[in-house]
């Protein structure tokens, strides 16, 4: 409802008109990726609420610049630069709007928030670095080497297409949205383009006080938003069209639903009936396309990650001991299970630790996580390497399930035994 209300808020503000902000609120509550982030666990609503509450809290300091306005407007930039990692890119757009909020005011305008704000920022760098230099943490594909590298655009880049205009009722989008928000863009460019020859090129400029507000800031965030969207374009896991990752055109489908709001209000304006035609073709594609791809489930039917750990918890829940869980995947779902939990790649440096806690009974036992697959041309199957534990750690298979191309197998930790530290784990076959 808060996401909404903003959308619809600002729509209006922008357009001067109901209808398009009422179409821009449809063309997102239809689209079935937003049904399924709001009915899940992750951060991606917090992220879109946020960024549409920086948007509407510029404009109000853009309206008004006073050192209140100032405080929230930078409030809810640090929020938001703390929603995903990304999300630090949205400070810069925060920054131009105050500039521009203290030339249209002829003075320089702070708050005491204003002033610290950077030094709150500084643990998001802390965290930022920390990151970059442990490679263990970015779960990167087998191969692959850095997370951002040029060699991930190309095919970034077909998967975004694929993702914002493909009718394939596999995948979360809303093909209405992108046509009308790709128009209204086209055509925001067309008018900018329009308007820059006819001022900036002139000797008399306009002030910077007759540009609207709501122009300004849709201007300076949909120039993040793009930013950010190029940015995931170089990024190692960012296919719009791959199930996990489609969660991350969030913000841009929030610029094509605003976009899309001013296209059809400025064809209103003209007579012509564009919020009426736009609602038409946006019922017979929900009916068509948007409903039938939501009632086929097919996000819950093909993570197949999400089933493993769903399988996995309950193997867990069986085991009715205190334990210790060293996981594959993500620890986050078991830590708000109760579950504790640590990573493969953690645990395998933690054996002298995880010892000391077996013997002492901190944990009844230690289950370990880890995937088959293929290893020989033959097909005989094997531990994957990444999965792979160190040659001390004596596993005892309890549990074992097939998830797509692979298996998933769950084992008891039995002993951990001294072994020489020179020796590193080999790729050992599985029966």
């Amino acid at each position: 409802p808060v996401l909404f209300a903003l959308v619809y808020w600002f729509a209006r503000e922008f357009t001067g008109r109901r209808g398009p902000a009422v179409l821009a609120v449809a063309l997102l509550a239809t689209m079935p990726l937003l049904g399924q982030n709001t009915s899940g666990a992750g951060m991606e609503l917090h992220n879109l609420v946020m960024l549409a509450l920086v948007v509407a809290l510029a404009v109000l300091w853009l309206r008004a610049p006073d050192a209140d306005r100032l405080s929230l407007l930078v409030l809810g930039a640090l929020l938001l630069a703390q929603s995903r990692y990304e999300s630090t890119l949205f400070v810069v757009p925060t920054a131009v709007v105050i500039v521009a909020g203290w030339l249209r005011a002829d003075r320089v305008i702070l708050s005491w928030p204003a002033v610290l704000a950077p030094l709150f920022l500084v643990p998001r760098v802390w965290h930022q670095r920390f990151l970059d230099s442990s490679p263990m943490l970015w779960q990167l594909h087998a191969g692959d080497t850095s997370r951002f590298s040029t060699k991930y655009l190309p095919g970034n880049v077909a998967g975004a297409w694929d993702f914002f205009f493909s009718l394939r009722p596999e995948l979360p989008n809303s093909a209405i949205l992108s046509v009308l928000g790709s128009i209204g863009l086209i055509g925001a460019l067309a008018c900018a383009w329009r308007w820059s020859r006819a001022h900036l090129t002139a000797k008399d400029s306009p002030a910077l006080g007759t540009i609207s507000p709501t122009v300004l800031v849709l201007t300076a965030f949909g120039a993040g938003i793009a930013a950010n969207l190029a940015l995931l374009m170089f990024y190692y896991w960012s296919k719009l069209d791959d199930v996990i990752a489609a969660r991350f055109a969030l913000p841009a489908c929030l610029l094509l639903a605003w976009l899309a709001a001013w296209f059809v209000g400025w064809l209103d304006e003209r007579r012509v009936p564009a919020t009426r035609c736009a609602a038409l073709v946006l019922g017979a594609w929900l009916l068509v396309w948007g409903v039938p791809a939501a009632a086929r489930r097919l996000y819950t039917s093909q993570n197949l990650v999400m089933q493993e750990v769903e399988w996995e918890h309950d193997e867990l829940l069986r085991r009715h001991s205190r334990m210790l869980f060293v996981t594959n995947k993500s620890t986050l779902p078991y830590v708000l299970w109760r579950i504790p939990t640590l990573i493969a790649g953690v645990a395998r440096q933690r054996g002298d630790q995880i010892k000391y806690h077996l013997k002492e009974g901190t944990f009844n036992e230690v289950i370990v996580a880890q995937a088959l697959r293929p290893t020989t041309p033959f097909g005989a199957w094997g531990i994957d390497p990444e999965d792979q534990m160190p040659e001390g750690f004596r596993l005892e298979p309890i549990a074992q399930k097939r998830f797509g191309g692979r298996f998933a197998r769950l084992s008891r930790l039995v002993a951990i035994d001294d072994v020489p530290t020179n020796k590193s784990p080999a790729v050992s076959p599985v029966p």
